[in-house]
């Protein structure tokens, strides 16, 4: 520790210290426990804080490419700064970060196309494990049901609801989409407006990726992942 102020020698009013660490990320906890060597050493309170948080993928593609982006189907590629996805017949993924990634914020700007012969369907997928293990955001500007918003899981390739909204979604229009997903609590925001809150434990950790769905294009923009 270094003293705040190393003029100070009245010691009866007490003597302020600063202590300087790097701390990885992670809620941390801190106390001091200490003796001036003539008294037994006393301890402090235990203290919460500080939360370190960190940015674990931030990508706004103006560098022109798409690198650690892995597209499992349909057709990819940068186009004026933004990631556009067109979808096959089915689902078409393209995948970013680690599989180990547990509770983090995935944060996206998404434009749901009204391209011809589009399904007007695309999303944001996180907690990825594998094919058929994952959790995902659809995005529907066609959507008749009042989910334009909907939260869905696959596990083990069956898929379940876990909730939904229905803001606008127009299309060829940027939204700003928030997932907070913390252990079992799951967050939902549009525009900076919760949508909804889920409690689902099904999934821990996984990586995070877009989606178009039947021949939609999507574009993709300001894509980042925190803790």
């Amino acid at each position: 520790m270094t003293a705040s102020d190393a003029g100070d020698t009245t010691y009866t009013d007490g003597k302020a210290y600063a202590y300087t660490t790097k701390l990885p990320l992670g809620v941390h906890s801190y106390y001091f426990h200490t003796t001036d060597t003539t008294r037994d050493a006393v301890s402090s309170v235990l203290q919460t804080g500080p939360a370190v948080s960190g940015t674990l993928l931030a990508d706004d593609f103006e560098d022109g490419n798409a690198d650690g982006w892995t597209p499992t189907s349909g057709t990819w590629t940068v186009l004026s700064g933004k990631y556009a996805g067109q979808a096959g017949s089915g689902n078409s993924f393209s995948m970013a970060g680690d599989a180990a990634w547990t509770d983090y914020t995935l944060q996206a700007a998404v434009s749901v196309t009204n391209n011809s012969g589009g399904n007007k369907d695309a999303g944001l997928l996180f907690r990825y494990a594998d094919s058929n293990n994952y959790c995902v955001l659809y995005l529907k500007n066609n959507d008749r049901t009042g989910r334009k918003l909907e939260l869905v899981k696959s596990i083990g390739g069956v898929k379940t609801t876990l909730g939904y909204a229905n803001p606008s979604v127009a299309a060829d229009t940027f939204y700003a989409y928030k997932i907070v997903a913390s252990g079992a609590n799951i967050s939902v925001y549009q525009n900076g407006v919760l949508q909804f809150a889920v409690t689902d434990s099904s999934l821990a950790s996984g990586r995070i990726g877009a989606r178009v769905y039947a021949n939609t294009k999507a574009f993709f923009d300001n894509v980042s992942v925190t803790r």
